[in-house]
């Protein structure tokens, strides 16, 4: 049985449309997701989805993960649109492998190429990776699969395989913020990341299977993310809805409690009634009817289809739903 680099150029990889059409669903969720955390979420949100995703990589290696090593890799990370050199490899290896700082010279526990091969296979490999021709989340999965499939080093691949797809991710949303952990979803089940790893390195260049993988556990790790920060998702969109509109502490207080378990993705609502709302500030009726009238009028609230003293009142933008979620006071 011969192994992808066994062949003669093996590195002319191909894949099928459906890449494509899978490339094209994890963009839209990495742009959305992209575009949301741009209003609520700050770079210290970003640094521990980066520093988890670095944990994780080093764990793969039976690694601790050094303040050495993550300074270097979180600067590799920031300088995200500078080339990648050799030097740069050399110099990330030395970092998170004691002694590091070189290619092997002889041959690998796992699939790689001869040691001989390895100085021309890198030189190749980093052409490609600082070309500018193809699709940067596209290229992540390719790079990640190539260094590894070239295994340079004795140690530490998969933790410099990981900092590669995360430049070329950092390159598609031009930003070194990363709000999700894609190594930590890739390594979720590290029997099945070797397992995909090993089969499509022992075929003949055909890496479909490799990348709708990898797009698929981008995937997931985008939608993870949205889901964890969806709280502060929707807090940020409430704020931005009311820029402007003067609102007194109480109403202020109002929305606060209908903005509750109110998830930006789940599009479950938390609905209140003006009893239930004179009852909670220790307001007269009268006096928790008009601050909810005041809302709706502003476009904040709106009614539900209830009537008379059956009516509540939710957030504009939130439909409600079979099982939705109520305020009960108690």
């Amino acid at each position: 049985m011969l192994y992808i680099y066994q062949y003669p150029d093996w590195t002319k990889f191909r894949y099928k449309q459906k890449v494509t059409t899978s490339l094209g669903r994890v963009r839209m969720a990495q742009g959305y997701l992209t575009g949301i955390a741009s209003l609520a979420l700050d770079k210290c949100d970003a640094e521990e989805c980066s520093r988890r995703d670095l944990v994780a990589s080093f764990e793969a290696e039976s690694a601790e993960l050094s303040k050495k090593a993550f300074d270097t890799f979180m600067g590799a990370s920031r300088n995200f649109q500078k080339e990648i050199s050799e030097e740069n490899l050399l110099e990330w290896h030395a970092a998170c492998v004691k002694g590091g700082g070189h290619f092997r010279t002889s041959e690998s526990a796992e699939p790689g190429v001869e040691p001989e091969r390895i100085a021309k296979e890198i030189s190749l490999f980093l052409k490609f990776f600082n070309a500018a021709e193809m699709d940067y989340v596209l290229k992540a999965a390719i790079a990640h699969f190539w260094f590894l499939t070239i295994c340079p080093f004795e140690k530490g691949n998969k933790a410099i395989a990981g900092l590669l797809s995360d430049i070329q991710l950092s390159r598609s949303e031009n930003s070194h913020n990363r709000f999700y952990s894609l190594f930590s979803e890739l390594l979720k089940n590290p029997a099945d990341y070797a397992e995909k790893l090993l089969k499509v390195q022992q075929g003949d260049g055909e890496i479909t299977e490799w990348l709708l993988w990898f797009i698929e556990k981008l995937n997931a790790a985008i939608e993870c993310a949205t889901n964890h920060f969806s709280p502060q998702f929707s807090e940020a969109a409430m704020s931005l809805s009311i820029e402007g509109i003067a609102l007194s502490d109480r109403k202020m207080r109002l929305l606060k409690i209908l903005r509750q378990d109110n998830g930006f993705l789940q599009n479950s609502s938390v609905e209140i009634s003006s009893s239930e709302w004179a009852k909670l500030s220790g307001i007269s009726h009268d006096s928790a009817l008009r601050d909810l009238t005041d809302l709706v009028e502003k476009g904040i609230l709106k009614k539900t289809k209830a009537k008379g003293r059956s009516t509540r009142y939710r957030l504009v933008g939130i439909s409600s739903q079979d099982e939705k979620k109520e305020f009960i006071y108690k």
